[in-house]
């Protein structure tokens, strides 16, 4: 049986600066933390237990049997529930993401649409409401085309009545945008729809009124209502959001993108479909779902199944899911993949750009990555683990073999 964690000690696994501690001590670092064993001397003993707990559930693929890597992630796992149910009253827009989660990419289903949603040319648009390659802040265009810039991470509320929440507080427009905020909306014409621009290297949570929560992925862009009709609930997207939607028979809920219509009552999901790229994809943790690729092929997807999109070709295989939603719980955790796979996940994390030589980017790693803010934080741990080194020049991560010299 998994030992109940004391408060102190769940603290501690849930704070950046201690885990940044416990990974990369620096003198900063160890001033802040010997000071707090100094103030707190009955602590220092969650402290090293703390420690003991971060370390052992770092990235080490060689040394660390695989039984006792998920019991640890387990116990992690049973003190992020501990904490969740604490603050079951408060409405969480960000929040650790289980292990069941799961991914989805997708599109809604046009047979649920209007004749005027059906006629909604959605590259076009996707196009016109394009992020800027420069935008470093999270954006929100609201339907009376105005616009803020709010930070990473933020959370976004929009309640039965349509009223706006920032991070939980209420937000009045007057206060929020004035005249040189506003902005034009595009030529399509979609009545009524808010968008939300999550740049690179940013994410961002949205709570709808009907209750479904939103996680927004680098690079994504969502068209909602700030009410949804009486009789449907859909929502455009470009990128990848992760979804738990609310269930309501009456009323389905529908994701479109440029390749797929998606359907479903009530379910937890992730969509990836970026209109840059030409697969789509739909991975499904519970529930079912039917995808539709508007070529008159519509497919139903079950718990631990991928739909890859590809052109007009849909296949389905088995996953495990949670190697689609890590970016969720800001936790990466992978099993046999190759180095250069887990690098690309993390350049689009990070809005960094890879180079991996040819010696290491087959290397075959699996481990648990906590995803600080700073990228160097990150790929420290997996130097320290992996027979590699890296640099960063400009925008560009550049890892080689940690026996060969860097190459220039």
């Amino acid at each position: 049986m998994i030992d109940t964690l004391s408060k102190e000690i769940l603290f501690l696994i849930h704070n950046d600066q201690f885990i940044l501690w416990c990974f990369n001590p620096t003198a900063e670092l160890d001033a802040i933390w010997n000071k707090w064993k100094s103030d707190f001397p009955d602590k220092e003993v969650a402290i090293e237990q703390a420690r003991s707990i971060v370390l052992s559930v770092r990235l080490n693929s060689y040394s660390m049997p695989r039984i006792r890597f998920e019991a640890l992630y387990a116990r992690i796992q049973e003190s992020l529930t501990i904490k969740q149910k604490k603050k079951a009253r408060h409405i969480r827009m960000y929040r650790y993401a289980s292990a069941c989660a799961l991914i989805l990419f997708c599109i809604i289903g046009a047979w649920i649409l209007s004749p005027k949603e059906r006629g909604i040319d959605l590259p076009v648009l996707f196009a016109e409401f394009a992020i800027d390659s420069t935008q470093t802040e999270v954006e929100l265009i609201l339907d009376n085309n105005q616009k803020m810039m709010l930070e990473n991470r933020t959370n976004i509320q929009f309640d039965a009545n349509g009223a706006i929440f920032v991070d939980k507080k209420q937000k009045s427009i007057q206060n929020i945008f004035s005249d040189k905020n506003k902005v034009e909306k595009a030529s399509i014409n979609l009545k009524a729809l808010n968008v939300l621009k999550v740049p690179f290297g940013c994410r961002s949570s949205l709570l709808l009124s009907d209750g479904t929560k939103i996680w927004a992925n680098s690079g994504t862009v969502v068209h909602f209502p700030s009410v949804f009709d009486t009789d449907n609930r859909t929502i455009y997207v470009d990128g990848e959001i992760y979804l738990e939607v609310t269930k309501d028979t009456n009323r389905p809920f529908c994701v479109r993108t440029t390749q797929m219509d998606l359907r479903v009552l009530g379910t937890s999901f992730d969509v990836s479909a970026y209109h840059t790229i030409k697969k789509q994809s739909v991975v499904l943790c519970e529930g079912c779902v039917e995808v539709d690729n508007r070529s008159g092929i519509k497919n139903k997807i079950h718990p631990n199944e991928m739909l890859t999109l590809d052109g007009r070709t849909m296949a389905i295989s088995k996953v495990n899911t949670y190697n689609y939603t890590f970016w969720v719980d800001e936790t990466f955790i992978f099993d046999n993949r190759n180095l250069s796979e887990v690098m690309q996940q993390l350049g689009r994390y990070y809005n960094m750009d890879i180079d991996c030589s040819t010696e290491v980017k087959n290397l075959i790693c699996s481990g648990k990555l906590i995803l600080f803010q700073d990228i160097t934080s990150v790929m420290n741990t997996l130097s320290e683990s992996l027979p590699i080194t890296y640099r960063i020049k400009d925008n560009t991560i550049i890892i080689s073999n940690k026996n060969t010299k860097a190459y220039e």
